[in-house]
């Protein structure tokens, strides 16, 4: 499925960190993930649109996404 990874902003506009919020494309999924140094690296170069599976864990992210929606 793709994702689409969404800032979380606290009341003074300033970004969460830690946590961002996940959706696909029906909102029919909606969790908050936790950071990696690797995704925030990711969401530092502008890609929000990733490749991602559902496990018994947890979220996994696979890559980044070619389309949008």
């Amino acid at each position: 499925m793709v994702i689409k990874m969404q800032v979380i902003r606290d009341k003074d506009g300033n970004p969460d960190k830690k946590k961002v919020f996940a959706t696909n494309k029906s909102g029919s999924y909606q969790t908050l993930v936790t950071l990696t140094p690797e995704l925030l690296s990711e969401l530092a170069k502008g890609h929000y649109y990733f490749n991602a599976m559902q496990k018994e864990d947890g979220l996994h992210i696979t890559g980044i996404a070619a389309g949008k929606f």
